[in-house]
């Protein structure tokens, strides 16, 4: 297994996206002056049956990008209660991914879905 990373800016610290204990995918966070593994606070553990495919961070919540049963899931995360829940989505069979989301401080999280049965490309935005 090829060893994958991705890092975003958190506001103080960095999230960090990283395949070290499995394929699918873990989160951590530490501070942007202490990168070492040592530092590493993990925010979102590996899962077999989840693929963490990407996240999103904002000031105060977190949108973790999944995929589960081969279906797109986003799931908010309110970084100061520790509360989450999913976004759900309108139809069976979709396709889902994030739309530009320039504003960290920001209360809104766009996104694209494609709904296969209708063939149809609509851009939404849910509160987060």
């Amino acid at each position: 297994m090829d060893f994958e990373y991705e890092a975003d800016d958190g506001g103080g610290f960095f999230w960090i996206r990283l395949n070290d204990v499995g394929r699918n995918h873990r989160l951590v966070r530490c501070p942007f002056d202490d990168v070492r593994p040592e530092a590493f606070e993990e925010f979102l553990p590996h899962r077999p049956d989840v693929m963490l495919s990407g996240v999103e961070p904002f000031e105060n919540t977190l949108i973790a990008f999944e995929r589960v049963g081969g279906l797109e899931r986003f799931v908010v995360h309110d970084l100061r209660t520790g509360a989450s829940h999913t976004i759900v989505f309108p139809e069976a069979a979709y396709t889902a991914f994030p739309d530009i989301n320039a504003e960290f401080s920001q209360g809104i999280t766009r996104y694209t879905i494609e709904c296969q049965l209708r063939i149809t490309l609509n851009k939404h935005g849910a509160d987060i």
